[in-house]
């Protein structure tokens, strides 16, 4: 999670002008978090009877890695690439949208 969070918060400084990041960094958290709640109860709705099913320990933790993967390669295909930041700039020169209310 912590590796994920990192890359997460990067690359939204990186594509949002700075006066945008923070509100951008809040939306991240709340989509963060409020995805990991239900997933908990549903992840644990899901695995329990398919254990019980099968007989298992794993089956149930196999059926929720599948429809994770299902779901991971669905977003890959629909989600656009997100364009290269374009960087541009003087040597010695700030880009406007970088400055801290500075200038």
């Amino acid at each position: 999670m912590g590796i994920f969070l990192a890359a997460n918060w990067a690359l939204i400084i990186d594509i949002v002008p700075r006066s945008e990041a923070a509100r951008y960094l809040g939306v991240a958290n709340i989509a963060t978090a409020g995805g990991s709640a239900p997933g908990r109860i549903i992840g644990g709705a899901l695995i329990d009877p398919t254990d019980a099913t099968a007989h298992s320990q794993s089956a149930g933790y196999l059926h929720v890695y599948g429809i994770t993967g299902v779901f991971f390669l669905a977003a890959a295909v629909t989600v656009p690439p997100l364009p290269s930041p374009v960087r541009a700039v003087t040597a010695g020169a700030v880009p406007d949208d970088r400055l801290d209310g500075a200038g």
